[in-house]
């Protein structure tokens, strides 16, 4: 889909929801039907930054997942590219863990699987579509009103033409670099799988995985390609299933990670589907019953 015409007097701004260095991201009512969504306002300064938002909007555009965060409306208004999405009202994976830590809580165990599932679920989609998302981060993790993960933020995505096997252009945040790209200046499908796994890894640690004393990016850089990350996960509080699971997906050897599938293919993973399914099945039955009790 291209950049539709100028629908901005079609949505009134009824609060900011956060700023990123993609823009600022508010919160929005559709005047037509009243719809709560969000939109993101992005000014660009340049042709370059204009193409950039233009091919963000075209990948955007053509995902249909859940895990995904939906796309609605893309518009220009004066100097500013406006991307409208569904709202995702539950906030984001970084503002979860931050409040848990200032009130000495945790992720969950249970919470852990269900958010390292729908990242997951969500780039097994992207990757099935060769685009490589590139900046998985828990800032970059949406949660709606019930729970349900949607990634969002396809600034610097990537689609692979056929034949291609790597993104050569550095891209991504700094902390969430992959050790492949930080050494060799090449990434694919795996550096994604590693970013997961940082994320899910920070959720459980309460804290950045890379955060050398120095503070010198050289110094974690060196860190991010060795493995050396600041803190472990607490086996005392997660099971092993689960840490060896997240640090298999940031092993530094791209090959040596998990991919999406084998991710989702875990017992646990696999459990959760079923009584899912199971859930899914009673809700029906039940429906079944009032229909015949009411006939």
């Amino acid at each position: 889909m291209s950049v539709s015409e100028d629908h901005f007097d079609l949505y009134e701004v009824i609060t900011t929801l956060g700023h990123g260095s993609n823009g600022i991201v508010y919160k929005i009512k559709r005047q037509t039907d009243e719809k709560l969504l969000a939109y993101r306002k992005i000014l660009c300064k340049s042709e370059q930054e204009e193409v950039t938002t233009r091919k963000e909007v075209e990948i955007l555009s053509n995902l249909y997942h859940e895990n995904i965060i939906g796309f609605v409306d893309a518009f220009k208004h004066e100097n500013s590219f406006y991307i409208v999405m569904e709202l995702a009202e539950g906030g984001d994976l970084l503002s979860l863990y931050k409040n848990k830590k200032k009130k000495g809580e945790f992720v969950t165990e249970e919470e852990a699987w269900r958010f390292l599932k729908g990242i997951t679920s969500g780039v097994a989609y992207l990757h099935s579509n060769r685009i490589l998302h590139r900046d998985i981060k828990p800032g970059n993790i949406l949660l709606t009103s019930d729970g349900t993960v949607k990634i969002t933020d396809f600034a610097i995505a990537k689609k692979l033409a056929p034949g291609e096997d790597f993104a050569q252009t550095e891209a991504g945040s700094r902390l969430y670099v992959s050790p492949e790209m930080s050494s060799t200046g090449q990434q694919s499908f795996p550096a994604d799988i590693y970013a997961v796994g940082l994320t899910i890894h920070e959720i459980l640690t309460l804290q950045v995985p890379f955060e050398p004393k120095d503070k010198s990016i050289i110094s974690m850089m060196k860190d991010q390609i060795a493995g050396k990350v600041t803190v472990q996960i607490d086996p005392s509080r997660y099971s092993k299933d689960l840490i060896d699971m997240v640090n298999s997906m940031r092993n530094v050897n791209p090959k040596k990670r998990q991919t999406p599938e084998q991710i989702l293919a875990h017992t646990h993973l696999q459990r959760d589907s079923q009584e899912e399914e199971d859930s899914e099945e009673e809700i029906k039955f039940g429906e079944e019953i009032v229909f015949g009790g009411l006939a």
